[in-house]
């Protein structure tokens, strides 16, 4: 705004993104839906942004409000977590993902993330992460849980697995974390390479765990989650003194029997606790500690990306023998401090041991190209996974001349180690097959299992990895509408594979690499509840070594760096939450400079990935409760090392994907309340060649809740249909869940 009081937009400042997206939008030549509806949208939502900065500080300016404050304080020491469930909308409120940038508001924070709360968990009677990704507005939900036991979602086009724990990292398998000790799933857009160093490309997934509460919880839940899975769970929280220094959260689960596929069964249990000591106002401590086993009966068939595929399958059948299983046994240990003195500094820090064992024996093959039938191998084996990950952060607020910092500085990381179990044979599992069904043959699920002794078996060491990483950032509050993120992380990578007969290094594999990822934002809020940013950030993944028989054998290549422009608003009014971000991914690949083997192993290959996000969560209205989402993307190989593969776009992604999931509770019936969700998601390629197509799919789920008294205790009822329209789709590599009626009763006493 220019002294004379007229709105004043300097578009020069807008030129770095004009360039970036400028191809994405003008391009000339034939267009896809997906190119066509991205672009219409990009060029709409870029002039949304300018007419409604301009619109509200003019309004600001007419109105003579206040516009918002930053930096005013430093909050990384919370409350207890409330165990009321009344009024409470889907809207988030804070996150724990976001590392350095911990203790800010969801609309401060100049990221995409989304933000689903335990009671919506509860409410849907949802029994694994798939069905929270189906209710996630901005991610494609991918390959079912119940196939290794292993979550996984794709986000901005790009497959996430790597599991955060209390934003700690983990392990790349990401299994062992049940929805029931889930107080929020928390999902990031897009890359994270300052935040955590070596990290997924499109984003990725963190559990922040149930911690002890400030007023008393007493809640018990039994159930079915579909078929005769039937389940008890028992939640406790509160303190254990008149004086509230000592906290604590139980949660105990109970589950077994038939799923909603023939010849499949499944048994779960989980003990898990919490516990935190604040001594003072300024100082918590908190332990939490989590055993667990999941053992599934009958493993869905798996097949490989390569393969034909036919009209989706009846999802409801099982396609390999009914002795496939899968069994995991997950330990987690967590410990964390927090000491915040006043408001211009803190400290807080946190270790986290995880150890993850999965057995299993499971049928893995392909698709026949006269599309009735598929072929597989049976597979046996043992895994563990070893994770040690912290960090520890000092936040300082302090003030240079007229501008504010909050200065971060800190390390994170992990250290990961992979096992293998030997048998007697010398091999880490066994292999039977090739066999061969037609999809209409039900005598698979006879055919037996060869003979394994995996308790005959020692351990081997398979791999190892480490990453750690030296983090500072500041953000700086220019004035009250100005302020700028600012950040770089040193990251080392390391790893290493081993022989798994003899256990030792196998040569050239020593793998141990460093580099900065920087990272910036620039964010202006024209009012309050507004919030308009653009960041560019970047991500690192461990480079190659060169093999052999490339001119530059054994070249120790440095870590692979993709890079994101995203420039995107929110908008907090009252209890919704809207947000809305374009961006444009650019993912570094590896490749060989004359498309040979025996060429020079570089880096110069590139995957872009160009998309609008838009999503709406919270309350419209008093008796509603939405959670919204729109991906439009137009994604695209270039300098593949495989020249069939330039310009074709990556397989297993939808470029359209829509959700919309909304709660209805009228005031003329109290107690009541009604909800319906659909997902959609577009059409996507089956193979690397772009020459077989997946198609869309529609999922409709339906549920009702009542809400009463009995013997003066709150009693809570809830039905739910799970794909009510029993959709035939393939769920990445597998057929997708059918149709699953699943209830609960939960009362708190």
């Amino acid at each position: 705004m220019n002294e004379t009081g007229s709105v004043h937009v300097n578009f020069e400042k807008h030129d770095a993104w004009t360039s970036a997206y400028h191809k994405t939008v003008f391009q000339r030549g034939p267009l896809s839906i997906g190119q066509h509806s991205c672009r219409l949208a990009t060029l709409a939502l870029y002039g949304f942004f300018v007419a409604m900065s301009c619109a509200a500080a003019e309004q600001n300016r007419r109105e003579g409000e206040e516009p918002a404050t930053v930096l005013e304080k430093i909050i990384v020491l919370e409350d207890r977590a409330s165990a009321s469930d009344e009024d409470k909308g889907f809207k988030p409120i804070d996150v724990t993902t976001t590392g350095p940038w911990a203790g800010r508001a969801i609309e401060d924070i100049p990221y995409s993330i989304t933000v689903l709360p335990d009671h919506l968990i509860e409410d849907t009677t949802s029994r694994s992460l798939d069905s929270l990704f189906v209710l996630s507005p901005l991610v494609q939900a991918g390959q079912s849980q119940d196939i290794n036991n292993i979550a996984q979602t794709t986000i901005r086009g790009f497959n996430v697995a790597r599991a955060y724990v209390n934003g700690v990292q983990n392990n790349n398998l990401g299994q062992g974390v049940f929805v029931e000790e889930i107080e929020n799933l928390e999902i990031f857009n897009g890359l994270s390479g300052f935040l955590y160093g070596a990290s997924p490309v499109g984003g990725l997934i963190n559990y922040d765990l149930k911690g002890p509460t400030g007023d008393t919880l007493r809640k018990l839940a039994v159930g079915n989650y579909g078929g005769s899975q039937y389940f008890a769970h028992l939640d406790l929280g509160g303190t254990i003194d008149a004086s509230e220094i000592v906290g604590f959260r139980v949660n105990l689960l109970a589950q077994d029997g038939d799923t909603s596929i023939d010849e499949q069964s499944l048994s779960r249990w989980m003990v898990s606790g919490a516990m935190d000591w604040r001594p003072t106002d300024d100082l918590a401590f908190e332990l939490f500690l989590s055993s667990k086993n999941y053992h599934l009966d009958g493993r869905q068939f798996q097949f490989f990306l390569g393969g034909d595929v036919p009209a989706p399958v009846d999802g409801s059948k099982l396609y390999v023998p009914r002795e496939t299983y899968l069994d995991v046994d997950s330990d987690i240990a967590h410990a964390s401090v927090v000491y915040q003195p006043n408001d211009t500094w803190a400290v807080r820090a946190a270790y986290q041991y995880k150890y993850d064992v999965r057995t299993m024996v499971y049928g893995l093959g392909s698709l026949q190209p006269d599309e009735s039938s598929y072929e597989f191998t049976l597979y046996g084996g043992r895994f563990s996974a070893e994770t040690s990950g912290g960090y520890a952060y000092l936040d300082r607020s302090f003030q240079t001349g007229r501008m504010r910092h909050r200065l971060t500085l800190g390390i994170n990381g992990y250290d990961y180690e992979n096992r293998l179990a030997i048998v007697s044979n010398g091999f880490p599992s066994f292999f039977d097959g090739p066999h061969t069904f037609v999809f209409s043959d039900r005598s698979v699920v006879d055919l037996q299992i060869p003979e394994w002794d995996i308790d005959d078996s020692s351990w081997v060491v398979n791999a190892t990895s480490q990453n750690i990483n030296a983090v500072v950032g500041d953000e700086i509050a220019l004035n009250n509408q100005w302020s700028v993120l600012v950040g770089a992380n040193y990251s080392t990578i390391r790893a290493e594979s081993f022989d798994f007969v003899t256990g030792a290094p196998i040569p050239n594999t020593d793998y141990d690499e460093s580099a900065v990822t920087p990272t910036a934002s620039v964010m202006f809020r024209p009012v309050a509840g507004w919030n308009t940013y653009a960041t560019y950030i970047e991500s690192i993944e461990q480079g190659s070594i060169a093999g052999e028989s490339y001119a530059n054998a054994f070249e120790m290549l440095p870590p692979l760096r993709s890079k994101q422009y995203e420039l995107g608003a929110k908008v907090d009014r009252g209890g919704l939450l809207l947000t809305a971000a374009l961006f444009q991914i650019e993912k570094a690949s590896e490749r060989s400079s004359d498309g040979t083997g025996n060429g020079t192993l570089v880096q110069d290959g590139l995957e872009v990935h160009k998309g609008l996000e838009i999503s709406v969560i919270g309350k419209p209205a008093d008796e509603i409760n939405i959670i919204a989402g729109l991906t439009l993307m137009d994604n695209e190989i270039k300098d593949s090392s495989d020249p069939l593969l330039e310009g074709k776009k990556p397989y297993g992604v939808s470029e359209e994907v829509f959700k919309l999931y909304g709660e209805y509770t009228p005031n003329l019936m109290a107690g009541w309340s009604f909800s319906a969700g659909v997902a959609f998601n577009g059409e996507s390629y089956q193979n690397p060649l772009n020459t077989r197509e997946l198609d869309s799919y529609t999922l409709l789920d339906l549920g009702i809740r009542y809400e009463t008294q009995a013997f003066a205790k709150g009693v809570t009822a809830r039905l739910n249909f799970k794909n009510a329209t029993d959709e035939d789709y393939w769920a990445a590599t597998s057929p997708g869940a059918p149709r699953t009626v699943a209830f609960s009763l939960s009362t708190r006493f």
